[in-house]
């Protein structure tokens, strides 16, 4: 039972994810303007949604890694330990993060 009903929530999520979802104003521009630095994703949502969430709002391209809470082992935000990741994958030192 619970299965079934967590695949149903699921399915309808992933048709419905952009319904009410939209950039926030201006961010548009911002990514523009940004275009040339390197931008990551680090989210506790699962990375099926996220990814199809930035597929839907066009912005997917503009970013060069997603971290998502499938990916963490359980160590979500607030603690620190997805930014670590990516900054040590993509070997970017902290100092130079925003």
């Amino acid at each position: 039972m619970h299965e079934k009903a967590v695949k149903t929530f699921e399915d309808y999520y992933l048709a419905h994810l952009t319904d009410y979802t939209c950039l926030y104003p201006g961010m548009d521009k911002v990514l523009e303007r940004y275009h040339d630095k390197r931008k990551v994703v680090v989210t506790n949502k699962r990375g099926i949604f996220t990814r199809r969430i930035m597929e839907n709002l066009g912005v997917a391209n503009r970013f060069e890694r997603l971290i998502s809470a499938d990916e963490t082992g359980g160590h979500l935000k607030p603690a620190p330990d997805m930014i670590w990741r990516v900054l040590a994958e993509l070997n970017i030192p902290a100092k130079e993060t925003v």
